[in-house]
């Protein structure tokens, strides 16, 4: 979740982002083994629905954004598993976000749904804003690392070392 306690916008958002694709398909796989791919990715919709509805009510919206559970859009690209879907679904969700210009709390599949937020709040506090990342690894993974999974590449596209399309992405949210 991603916690604004300097911002005082008018709305607090929680954003649903159900997003599988940035874990890669084989942390998908090895993730739920038991099942098969179909049903594993479809895991983490279930999930972030599940903490939607065990979290307290809140005095804002809750929006879900548009994630697909298709095999479109899996293909590498520059050394990132599912670069088209990961590129599309961040520029969804930042369009969520900036029609709210809210507090955030984000319920998600894994680690790169806090890119969206964690921009959108740089992008309002700008050197105002520290962030603690923890997590079981650092996520400051690259195009050019052994891993092609975007969630381990979340900090890299933060801190604008990661692909350069996705680091504009999460740049150009008020064009």
């Amino acid at each position: 979740m991603t916690y604004s306690s300097q911002s005082s916008p008018d709305v607090n958002l929680r954003l649903v982002w159900p997003q599988w694709q940035g874990a890669g398909t084989v942390s998908v796989q090895q993730l739920a083994s038991e099942f098969p791919f179909d049903v594993g990715r479809r895991g983490y919709a279930v999930g972030s629905a599940v903490l939607a509805a065990v979290l307290p009510p809140h005095d804002g919206p809750t929006v879900t954004a548009p994630v697909t559970m298709t095999d479109e859009g899996l293909a590498e690209r520059d050394g990132v598993e599912a670069k088209a879907m990961v590129v599309e679904q961040l520029a969804r969700a930042l369009e969520i976000i900036r029609q709210h210009n809210p507090a955030i709390a984000t319920l998600g599949g894994e680690c790169s749904v806090s890119v969206a937020p964690f921009s959108a709040l740089a992008d309002r506090y700008g050197d105002d804003l520290a962030i603690v990342w923890i997590d079981s690894h650092p996520d400051v993974g690259t195009g050019d690392s052994e891993y092609p999974g975007y969630h381990a590449m979340a900090v890299s596209a933060l801190t604008g070392h990661g692909d350069a399309q996705v680091h504009g992405a999460s740049r150009d949210r008020h064009t």
